[in-house]
């Protein structure tokens, strides 16, 4: 079975999903995700970065790389002997240790994408058996909904589009639910190691912490909350997060300045916001805030209780990392890359809402599930519509062995749609 996932990856995807609780048949959504990234189509952005830079990081000595490594938070240090690249301007070693590791064997960086691509859909199952196990909801429609979830609310393409932050959510979220699950406080100090694949989550990390040692005064949180909402609906895009470079500037300051100029300055998240708006369609814009209501609607319902659910077993560790992330996510959506540590909050309350599924009659949750249904459909059609651009077509309907030698000149929605 597993070689004619490995000949034919479409139908390994296929059956990892319809027969996902064996585990023989996720070795096929491996597969398949080796061979999207190693064939992926090198439409724009970070991806044709990461191609062109490949080559610098394959000139790299063991010398060099010890040298990045070691001197990960001070610029001046580390770019006296190497030369800036996408794999090593950002203050963390994932990326640029695994284009290192993967150049000492090929030069040819479509391994690079492909390796990636594997480890960012491991830990995604590995997140989403967690979650499962948390809820213990194993119904044959509702977890699919919720795969559904995890799959297009973070796109599927960002495994090779976006290296960095999305494995390191995942393998965050992992760590999380593992600590949550089984109680075991190395699994906490593992969510340390997420920093690696993306310096950001050095907060989201001490959020993991908070959470895990303390509870939140339930008076001080609806104060708090009433806040969020009150900063949520007044604030605009100007909003800035400086006092994160603050917190930060127990290391090299300019490298920290350099590092988060795209993430917390004023000036940056308006130039980049307003751009992102003149170019995008209304639909792709409406789906983001669609998502951003339900899911704060369904916190607020769930919270206070207005439906009258009955509730799972508490848990301190999840309620507190649940109510933390809800007040993170009124305070932050509206920014621009900060923004995306809203997707904690997201899988937090798919999670939720599969635990709340196991204990209460359907009719309870009937209208939810009818709003969330045509919601996630809208982000499937856009992810869809997205990820075309970084699909070659022969991915689709040749063996796999052929994309070691062949590729096409366009993409998969070029092939559909002519553009």
């Amino acid at each position: 079975m597993p070689f004619l996932f490995f000949l034919f990856p479409l139908t390994g995807f296929y059956n990892g999903i319809k027969y996902f609780f064996q585990s023989k048949y996720r070795y096929g959504l491996l597969i398949f995700a080796f061979w999207y990234g190693y064939s992926v189509f090198f439409y724009s952005g970070d991806i044709i970065s990461y191609r062109d830079d490949f080559a610098k990081v394959a000139q790299y000595s063991w010398g060099d790389f010890n040298h990045i490594i070691v001197n990960s938070y001070n610029d001046d240090v580390k770019f006296s002997k190497v030369d800036p690249c996408t794999y090593n301007f950002k203050p963390d070693i994932y990326a640029v240790t695994m284009g290192f590791l993967v150049s000492r064997f090929t030069e040819n960086p479509r391994w690079f994408f492909g390796i990636v691509s594997v480890i960012y859909v491991f830990f995604m199952l590995k997140f989403f058996t967690e979650s499962v196990k948390f809820s213990g909801f194993k119904n044959s429609n509702g977890w699919r909904l919720f795969f559904l979830g995890l799959v297009f609310i973070v796109p599927f393409y960002v495994g090779v589009s976006g290296i960095r932050f999305w494995p390191g959510l995942f393998f965050y979220g992992w760590m999380l639910l593992r600590y949550i699950n089984t109680g075991q406080v190395k699994y906490l100090f593992f969510t340390a190691f997420s920093p690696l694949f993306h310096y950001t989550f050095i907060f989201p990390v001490a959020v993991a912490f908070v959470a895990g040692f303390l509870r939140i005064n339930r008076t001080f949180f609806k104060i708090l909350t009433l806040m969020g909402i009150l900063y949520a609906l007044l604030s605009s895009t100007t909003s800035s997060l400086n006092f994160i470079k603050n917190a930060l500037e127990i290391f090299d300051n300019d490298s920290i300045n350099n590092a988060s100029a795209a993430y917390l300055t004023q000036d940056e998240t308006v130039k980049a916001t307003t751009q992102v708006v003149k170019t995008t369609n209304w639909y792709v814009t409406w789906r983001v805030n669609l998502l951003n209501f339900f899911f704060i609607a369904f916190f607020l319902f769930d919270f206070f209780n207005f439906n009258d659910w009955r509730k799972t077993k508490d848990n301190m560790i999840f309620e507190n990392l649940y109510q933390i992330f809800f007040i993170i996510t009124l305070f932050t959506f509206n920014l621009n890359s900060m923004g995306r540590f809203v997707y904690v909050f997201y899988f937090l309350v798919l999670v939720r809402l599969m635990c709340l599924q196991t204990v209460n009659p359907s009719h309870k949750l009937k209208a939810w599930n009818l709003m969330f249904t045509p919601i996630i459909a809208l982000h499937i059609f856009v992810s869809l519509r997205a990820g075309f651009y970084t699909i070659d077509p022969l991915l689709l309907i040749s063996p796999s062995p052929a994309l070691l030698f062949i590729h096409s000149n366009i993409s998969l929605s070029e092939f559909l749609v002519g553009h």
